[in-house]
């Protein structure tokens, strides 16, 4: 009898030191650290997508008034994009949102940089005044 008191409490010790240890170990992936590292990866996508509509007024592509409703659809992922982040973290859902947001402007530069119309490129060639 003694040897079998003895086994079961060393059972029960170990499975509790097993408890124990899941319990304190830190996770395989923090949940911090990729929701830190995917905002930066929309703020390159949103620069991208600013140089696309640049480059589209330089070479006369897209027209003064198309790149005004083009940087307003901008904006709009701004605001969207800060008030996901506001709380801290941006859920899957926020996320998705901000990405179908990008697509949509994505395909709408393309489709004013590959229609028909042509603006008069300006004289300087776009380029930013100093």
């Amino acid at each position: 009898m003694t040897i079998r008191t003895t086994l079961t409490a060393l059972g029960l010790a170990l499975a509790t030191f097993g408890a124990m240890a899941q319990a304190t170990t830190a996770p395989a992936v923090p949940p911090v650290a990729g929701a830190a590292s995917k905002p930066v990866d929309m703020n390159a996508r949103e620069k991208h997508q600013e140089k696309r509509i640049e480059k589209g007024m330089a070479n006369g592509e897209i027209s003064k008034q198309e790149a005004r409703r083009l940087k307003m659809e901008q904006r709009g992922i701004d605001r969207a994009q800060k008030r996901a982040e506001a709380d801290g973290q941006v859920t899957d859902k926020e996320r998705a949102r901000i990405d179908r947001m990008q697509d949509r402007a994505g395909k709408d530069i393309k489709r004013q940089r590959h229609d028909e119309q042509k603006a008069k490129p300006p004289v300087d060639g776009g380029l930013p005044k100093q």
